[in-house]
């Protein structure tokens, strides 16, 4: 992984196949050590600083980094990067994503993601949901006054 993560430090065009298999097999394998899917969400993490461009540009690949964030976001498991909680790691993550990217690439895939959290029966889902909106309240926080009011004011005032 830290091969992968010293690759995407490079100017070279970073191959999407790469980062959905990093998403798929290594971050969504819960089978795997939580050190090493850690050092999987490093890598994203300097993807999301040093492939700017490229995730503006490929609405695929940064919708795939933003799904498997969303998925890491309601572990609580207290083994993570420099003793912090993976939870914390992801929701850094989705900050770094909207403070690093442009809102209007970033805003609509996090924001129809947070909606359909929110929206859900499960209360695992909207704590997560809730979460990752604070989180992405810094880089988007103009779109997100915006579009409060609705849906997600809705779901909570009916």
């Amino acid at each position: 992984i830290e091969i992968f993560t010293a690759m995407a430090d490079k100017r070279a065009k970073l191959k999407p196949e790469l980062v959905s298999w990093v998403c798929k097999q290594i971050i969504g394998n819960r089978r795997l050590p939580e050190k090493l899917r850690i050092c999987a969400i490093d890598f994203l993490f300097t993807i999301a600083d040093t492939k700017k461009k490229q995730l503006n540009t490929n609405e695929h690949m940064l919708k795939e980094v933003v799904e498997t964030a969303l998925l890491l976001v309601p572990t609580t498991t207290q083994v993570a990067l420099d003793d912090e909680p993976i939870q914390e790691v992801t929701l850094w993550l989705v900050e770094n994503l909207c403070i690093n990217l442009k809102p209007k690439k970033i805003y609509p895939v996090l924001f129809e993601a947070v909606t359909n959290l929110i929206n859900s029966n499960d209360v695992h889902r909207m704590n997560t949901g809730f979460l990752v909106l604070g989180s992405m309240s810094e880089g988007c926080s103009e779109k997100v006054k915006r579009n409060l009011p609705n849906p997600i004011m809705n779901t909570l005032i009916p």
